[in-house]
């Protein structure tokens, strides 16, 4: 927040999207900690934040993202759950939770400026975000449940790649430009059907573990994931 403020942002609004479960679940900001004069959206579940997108947002900054799930060197890695999804396709194109949420600010005209995580988190959002956003990695995975830290408090240059300079352009999925109808497909891990989800208009079953999504628009297209 203090770099967006010290680069001329005079509104920052804080969005939390972890879904950490129970009381803790899209309310895992710690809000005394927040810099003051910001504000922060509490939320119900994951896409409710589009409301903001809607009245209007210059540019997104993704913060402590995980890679996609079957990284091997990303550090918790997952795509939406960790129990149940095996692996989301934007126009065949495996992507994870980064890439979702640049392709919903991109649908609102938003541009993804930056991307924080592990190393492969940055490297995810540096193939499939485009125009490539700034990266900083924090951490190097050794495996999903273990890795290399920063100190908090400082320490080495924390890995960066600096994207396209500004909030020029657009942040998507590469080879996904704002208002295209997106394809999507999603693999779960378990046999039994996703709660309510086969049931919704566009979506076909094609197998115990496939669900092809043709429906037409970006937030509508991807909801049902979260």
């Amino acid at each position: 927040m203090r770099g967006a403020t010290d680069a001329g942002a005079d509104d920052i609004i804080v969005v939390d999207t972890h879904g950490a479960g129970g009381d803790r679940n899209f309310n895992s900001v710690i809000r005394e900690s927040l810099q003051e004069g910001c504000r922060y959206f509490s939320q119900y579940q994951w896409f409710d934040f589009e409301a903001l997108l809607l009245e209007g947002c210059d540019a997104a900054i993704i913060v402590g993202m995980h890679a996609m799930a079957g990284t091997s060197d990303g550090v918790l890695a997952h795509t939406a759950s960790y129990k149940t999804w095996m692996e989301c396709r934007i126009n065949g194109q495996p992507v994870g939770e980064t890439a979702i949420l640049a392709a919903l600010c991109s649908h609102h005209g938003c541009p993804v400026v930056m991307v924080t995580g592990d190393e492969a988190v940055c490297r995810e959002a540096e193939k499939l975000v485009t125009p490539s956003p700034v990266t900083a990695a924090v951490k190097r995975g050794i495996g999903r449940f273990s890795a290399v830290h920063l100190h908090p408090g400082g320490g080495p240059p924390a890995h960066r790649r600096e994207g396209s300079p500004g909030t020029e352009g657009t942040s998507a999925h590469r080879g996904l430009p704002p208002g295209r109808a997106l394809h999507r497909g999603d693999r779960f891990h378990l046999t039994r059907d996703r709660p309510g989800y086969s049931s919704l208009q566009g979506v076909e079953v094609a197998s115990g573990l496939q669900y092809p999504d043709q429906r037409p628009d970006v937030a509508g297209g991807m909801e049902p994931s979260c």
